[in-house]
């Protein structure tokens, strides 16, 4: 919960310090469904992200995308005698950078690379960090007209590997809801 807190401070305290330098700035959150792998099988999971997203003043194309996403075994989520039992989960931190592509008035494109921290919690006795890179596409709906304030709606693939310790992946399908400040 601490970092969950700690993350949520820094995006907001990150975005409120660097307006000067950041056009349409928005913050979104994701939910969906995928799997989780360390050391082990694959296993189904659930995912919740939530991020901040700018334009930097030297492109109108690429935005920069500040993350957290944590994903948990999906079993958690059922109803079961859960007394000791022990649930695989992975806290992941990332910075992508997104290049949008306009389809129509209201629909859009965005594809995203970028690099990521990764906690892998695969096992009871399993908590080591990670390095890797992650990729996202995303197909959405703008629901705000002439770039005023407003939110778009949209569904996409994520999916993280690293390249050391574990070498822990992630996936996940998932609609997404942001909003444009």
């Amino acid at each position: 919960m601490k970092i969950i807190t700690t993350t949520i401070f820094i995006l907001i305290f990150a975005g409120s310090i660097a307006n000067a330098q950041i056009k349409n700035l928005s913050t979104g959150a994701s939910f969906g469904v995928g799997y989780l792998k360390g050391n082990s099988p694959s296993q189904t999971a659930f995912t919740s992200k939530i991020f901040i997203d700018f334009l930097t003043f030297f492109s109108k194309d690429v935005s920069i995308r500040m993350s957290y996403l944590f994903t948990k075994k999906i079993n958690y989520l059922l109803p079961e005698n859960s007394t000791g039992r022990y649930y695989p989960y992975m806290h992941v931190f990332g910075i992508q950078g997104f290049i949008d592509q306009i389809i129509s008035d209201a629909v859009y494109i965005e594809e995203g690379a970028g690099i990521i921290m990764l906690n892998d919690r695969t096992f009871s006795d399993t908590d080591v960090w990670n390095t890797g890179a992650s990729f996202t596409i995303v197909i959405g709906m703008d629901l705000h007209k002439n770039k005023s304030n407003g939110f778009s709606l949209g569904a996409g693939m994520d999916y993280g590997i690293t390249f050391n310790n574990t070498t822990a992946s992630y996936y996940s399908t998932f609609l997404q809801l942001q909003y444009h400040f």
